[in-house]
């Protein structure tokens, strides 16, 4: 876990202060820059579940798959994603989505999948769902930074990254490339 938060403080230009003394515990900081230019796009393009009223220049259908150990992220994935046309099939993990893949290997285009969770993480559902046959794009996400990722798996057949936490538009983008479509915007 602290390896994803480090992860995560330095994609984001931060850093961690930890001041630890015998006797008297720990006390970690965990501090990040913030400009007045990225905290108005993050006020209004965070990954979130607001209803936008224009039209959406991600529309989209399809069934997408999403993979994470974590509810909270699974409904808000969940509900960003039906939002712009998708249909949303859930797992908990790795050896779920690799069970409901089998129940519905025909009506799945896209997973999109954790690495890291409990019982099976992402790349060892994917090897598996690879070997059993499924063609599907899959889309990796973590905490970890990209630079990490980018090491350790490309060229393993993923089709794309997306690095946690997340803007709206990053996800739905990620996800048209990845399913052939146009996302303009």
């Amino acid at each position: 876990g602290l390896a994803a938060v480090i992860g995560v403080v330095r994609g984001h230009k931060g850093f961690i202060h930890v001041d630890s003394e015998p006797d008297r515990g720990t006390t970690i900081r965990v501090l990040f820059p913030m400009r007045e230019a990225v905290a108005a796009e993050t006020a209004t393009d965070t990954l979130d579940t607001r209803i936008d009223i224009r039209e959406s220049p991600y529309r989209g259908q399809g069934r997408i798959m999403v993979v994470d150990d974590e509810n909270a992220v699974r409904e808000l994935l969940r509900t960003i994603l039906e939002r712009e046309g998708y249909e949303v099939l859930e797992a908990a993990n790795g050896l779920e989505a690799v069970s409901r893949w089998h129940q519905h290997a025909d009506a799945i285009d896209l997973i999109l999948m954790d690495l890291s969770m409990p019982f099976m993480g992402g790349v060892e559902a994917f090897t598996e769902l690879r070997r059993t046959g499924c063609d599907v794009p899959v889309i990796l996400s973590s905490g970890y930074s990209e630079s990490q990722i980018r090491r350790e798996y490309l060229g393993k057949g993923f089709a794309g990254f997306i690095q946690k936490p997340c803007l709206k538009k990053t996800l739905l983008e990620s996800v048209a490339a990845a399913m052939g479509e146009r996302g303009e915007g």
